[in-house]
């Protein structure tokens, strides 16, 4: 009697087991990773010693386009708030905006309803990177029976959210006249002469 409760008991404790290797290994029906590295980072509990200022990592897997088409429209968003970031998508011409503005409200949406954001304006992007994805060759086909290559390129949209408001300069401003001539200064005082008495 007991060997025959046994299998199903244990088919049971298989479908219950939750380990980071089984979970890391789920896909949806198209077979895009459901828990990408980079979101991996939102489930990190941080110490109450250590503040950290409240963030989420969104990233978006396999939309189409390749890396050079969406490497301009993150590097325009990044260091904007979010409002500014997605209007910023709204006016931009490039099909691939849509996609970056779709990734920006998400994340938008997922820090509210899942990481106790209070305000969804009150975040800003403190991060924006893309990388290169399902990438895959296929033919075409040319007069008088010939063929030629053609590939398509997927790429991952990565995004980081901080709540606050955005830095004043997200990169380095540029050096004031001001600044040049000191620089210049400092240079012709450091020089050395080789050979000089």
């Amino acid at each position: 009697m007991l060997h025959m409760l046994a299998k199903p008991i244990e088919l049971a404790a298989r479908s219950l087991h939750t380990s980071s290797r089984v979970l890391a290994s789920k896909k949806n029906e198209f077979g895009i990773s459901l828990n990408p590295k980079w979101t991996r980072v939102n489930e990190k509990v941080h110490p109450p010693e250590q503040p950290v200022t409240p963030y989420v990592q969104y990233a978006r897997t396999d939309v189409r386009g390749g890396v050079k088409k969406y490497l301009p429209l993150v590097w325009k968003i990044r260091g904007l708030s979010i409002d500014d970031a997605i209007a910023q998508m709204d006016f931009d011409v490039h099909k691939a905006a849509k996609e970056v503005k779709k990734a920006l409200e998400e994340a938008r949406r997922i820090a509210v309803s899942e990481h106790n954001i209070e305000y969804g304006s009150n975040m800003w992007v403190a991060e924006a990177t893309v990388s290169k994805g399902t990438h895959f060759k296929g033919v075409r086909r040319h007069s008088r029976a010939r063929y030629g290559e053609i590939a398509y390129k997927f790429s991952s949209v990565q995004i980081r959210l901080e709540e606050g408001k955005p830095p004043k300069h997200y990169y380095v401003p540029d050096l004031t006249p001001e600044q040049k001539l000191q620089q210049f200064k400092m240079e012709l005082d450091r020089r050395f002469v080789e050979y000089s008495i």
